[in-house]
């Protein structure tokens, strides 16, 4: 298998060019050479799922209207089979057998989010707390004790609640608060029974997917809605420090998403390239909650793309917004899938964007196997490459927060490529943390059942349970990877 020579990644002001380099790689892996380790008795294994693409229940029993909610209501044409989530897997009414399946695969947490809107109806705190949204997660939290499954939430996972207005809520500075004022509730009202809080997860996919999209200054208002958005987690993590720590016990970070990207070619301009689309990616987000500051490689370069009598669009952090940011993470999740292959692309010139800023080409590896989605190829080494850089950057513990296989539902049951994926992947996660002694504490996989999938709509499977969604019981059924995944859960092994 792929055998790695555990190297000291450069200060990450230095050049940074070699760092991808210093992995060495003597020969390939095959799903024959799997690692025989144990995972440590203290590594923690968990599922996956979020909200809006589960829950259902879209408009019942006091929830406010989501951002998703109208998005599907008003104009779906950006969703692959025009569906929507207003009923998804029907979890709102179907707790226990939720339960039952995470208590038969024997996992340790259960990492779900809470609807904003389902708690908060209008965003606003100050305007009401829906008490039957509060009771259905409290039954959810009592139910997974009672069986002795730990608790991961997300506290933002995609849902805004409509009232807010997303193309406003983190662009404007003084939306923060009533984030913060959320996340306060959720403390308070779930903390005692929550080990791990995620503030936000994948915050990238809002400030670039999205906005990039719908607002008319993609160039600009991408980087003020991350400026925010790391505000709001620091802010909510001193808070949790001060008022909440001390009793619930309880540990805050923040979910990122990344590829591994593999440089194209040994060109020096592709291994920039691959270390630059990691900093604008992951180093974004991670450098300041870490260090402080955003990576100098996105300053230099965004103000390079700036017009001299213009401010850059970068914003800047004052020296008590660094003091606020810094060492903000008691983890970060990580939420995995493939690897690319990337080189530099051409600047394509002035009018700017986030994508444009970052200045990359992606392919992919003939030989490498593809799935049902055209970005998504199975790539285990790739795991072990991220939680290499992860580690020797940021030196804080990792937990991968989502991984896992698509498939577009058939065959539907016999998911033996699902299978493979985790066996190869899990692999290079024993890899990483023996041979390179990274310091990876727990994985989760996405997810526990078929769901909506965003812009896919329920066209793509990743569940390891299947979900007929064209029955009104949103029937379950346990796809072969279920006995697969629940048996390296009991041994703690893969072979």
């Amino acid at each position: 298998m792929y055998a790695f020579k555990k190297f000291k990644c450069p200060d990450y002001n230095s050049n940074l060019g070699l760092f991808l380099s210093a992995i060495i790689l003597l020969k390939p892996s095959f799903a024959d050479n799997i690692n025989g380790e144990s995972f440590p008795s203290n590594f923690i294994f968990g599922a996956s799922t979020s909200a809006y693409q589960i829950e259902g229940a879209w408009n019942e029993d006091g929830k406010g209207e989501g951002v998703w909610d109208h998005i599907t209501h008003v104009s779906n044409i950006s969703i692959a089979d025009r569906s929507s989530g207003d009923v998804a897997c029907d979890s709102y009414h179907k707790v226990d057998e939720d339960i039952a399946m995470l208590k038969h695969l024997g996992v340790d947490y259960y990492r779900f989010s809470i609807a904003w809107s389902r708690i908060v109806p209008n965003g606003n705190v100050s305007q009401g707390v829906n008490l039957p949204g509060v009771m259905y997660y409290l039954r959810l939290l009592e139910k997974l004790e009672r069986e002795n499954i730990s608790a991961m939430v997300t506290i933002f996972h995609y849902d805004l609640p409509q009232a807010l207005s997303f193309p406003t809520m983190f662009i404007d500075e003084n939306y923060n608060s009533l984030y913060v004022d959320y996340a306060r509730l959720a403390f308070l009202l779930f903390g005692n029974k929550v080990k791990y809080w995620i503030t936000f997860n994948e915050p990238q996919g809002v400030c670039t997917s999205f906005l990039e999209k719908y607002s008319t200054k993609p160039g600009t208002d991408s980087y003020t809605c991350t400026h925010n958005i790391i505000k709001c987690h620091a802010m909510t993590y001193w808070m949790y420090d001060s008022d909440f720590r001390d009793d619930q016990k309880g540990q805050v970070g923040i979910v990122l998403n990344t590829n591994w990207d593999e440089p194209a070619s040994q060109d020096a301009k592709d291994i920039e390239a691959a270390k630059r689309k990691l900093l604008f990616e992951v180093g974004w987000y991670a450098h300041p909650l870490v260090f402080g500051d955003y990576p100098d490689e996105m300053k230099t370069r965004i103000r390079l793309y700036t017009f001299p009598w213009e401010s850059s669009r970068l914003p800047k952090f004052t020296d008590e917004e660094k003091s606020l940011i810094k060492g903000t993470l008691d983890f970060i999740g990580l939420n995995h899938y493939s690897t690319s292959l990337v080189s530099d692309a051409p600047d394509p010139g002035l009018f700017r964007t986030y994508e444009k800023d970052l200045g990359i080409l992606k392919t992919y590896d003939p030989s490498w196997e593809k799935t049902s989605l055209d970005w998504f190829y199975v790539v285990p080494f790739g795991l072990r490459k991220i939680l290499n850089w992860l580690d020797e950057t940021y030196k804080v513990p990792i937990i991968i927060t989502e991984n896992g296989y698509v498939e577009d539902g058939s065959p539907f049951l016999d998911d033996d490529r699902r299978i493979n994926y985790y066996q190869t992947y899990l692999s290079n996660v024993l890899d990483a943390i023996y041979i390179d002694h990274v310091n990876v504490i727990g994985y989760f996989t996405w997810s526990l059942m078929d769901n909506w999938e965003w812009t896919s709509g329920y066209t793509q499977k990743f569940g390891l349970y299947y979900v007929n969604f064209s029955s009104p019981t949103r029937d379950r059924l346990p796809k072969k990877s279920v006995a697969y995944y629940k048996k390296v859960l009991k041994t703690r092994r893969l072979v």
